[in-house]
């Protein structure tokens, strides 16, 4: 299974969503973690197929299609090495070199792994309820 992954920060360096999914023959199915505004963080999983995004707190609300191509442990797992580190307040240094050439878009800086599409992140935005969003 590959993992794919997009993480944003804002112009302060804090970071505003880490996103880890895998696609399979057009089903999307991925985790992510991020600011949701009020010195708080949230973590949800979620499922875009041809027409339809769902996010919820457990990916046995998803279509079969969705669980076939993703577990929820291997997705935390791939996830969590991109967090914040809670007690520096900083992202992980895996994080951080990750996005050593990481690409400002308007006041966001977005970087993207081989292969990942911004389009997950933009198919998301009205679903979630993170402060990140993409024009």
């Amino acid at each position: 299974m590959h993992f794919f992954r997009i993480c944003v920060l804002d112009s302060s360096r804090s970071l505003k969503a880490n996103i880890a999914y895998t696609e399979v023959d057009d089903v999307v199915v991925g985790s992510y973690y991020g600011y949701a505004g009020g010195g708080t963080f949230d973590q949800k999983y979620f499922f875009i197929g041809a027409t339809l995004a769902l996010v919820s707190d457990d990916m046995s609300d998803f279509p079969s299609a969705a669980l076939s191509v993703a577990d929820q442990i291997s997705l935390d797992r791939f996830r969590a090495l991109y967090e914040l580190d809670f007690d520096t307040g900083e992202v992980s240094g895996s994080a951080q070199e990750f996005l050593a050439d990481a690409k400002w878009t308007g006041d966001a800086l977005i970087k993207v792994s081989e292969g990942a599409s911004v389009d997950v992140l933009r198919r998301l935005q009205n679903s979630w309820n993170l402060l990140c969003w993409l024009d």
